[in-house]
């Protein structure tokens, strides 16, 4: 099995991990196009930083490219883009259903509520109220 771990380790099929990786690939995936079990990836990327360097820089490319549609996406003054940076970055503070007292299982009443917020913070007018 080592061979065929030199074998990856080339520039090319570095490139290829990176593209796979950069892609949105799952390590699974990844391994099954490599045509080795998911825990031997693992094992190869203990054993070899070139590899694990290469699927690394795939993931963050993709996040990277992600993280520029969405501050576009604010930068347009999209209200859902806001909402979405907000609440993933800021969870303490933005995280309305919990900090709230919303639970999921609270029931149909407390989601009617989190949605005429939602409503508000969107400038909608809620059905009830449309002319």
């Amino acid at each position: 099995m080592k061979h065929r771990l030199k074998e990856w380790e080339k520039p090319e099929m570095l490139s290829v991990l990176r593209f796979w990786s950069r892609d949105g690939c799952s390590i699974t995936t990844i391994a099954e196009k490599m045509g080795i079990t998911r825990t031997t990836l693992y094992q190869w990327m203990r054993e070899s930083q070139r590899l694990t360097s290469a699927i690394k820089m795939g993931k963050l490319i993709s996040v990277a490219y992600a993280e520029d549609k969405l501050m576009r996406k604010i930068e347009e003054g999209d209200i859902t883009a806001i909402i979405f940076y907000l609440k993933s970055n800021r969870k303490t503070v933005y995280n309305w259903p919990q900090s709230m007292g919303i639970e999921p299982e609270d029931g149909e009443e407390d989601a009617a509520a989190l949605n005429e917020i939602m409503d508000v913070l969107e400038n909608r007018v809620p059905e009830d109220d449309a002319i």
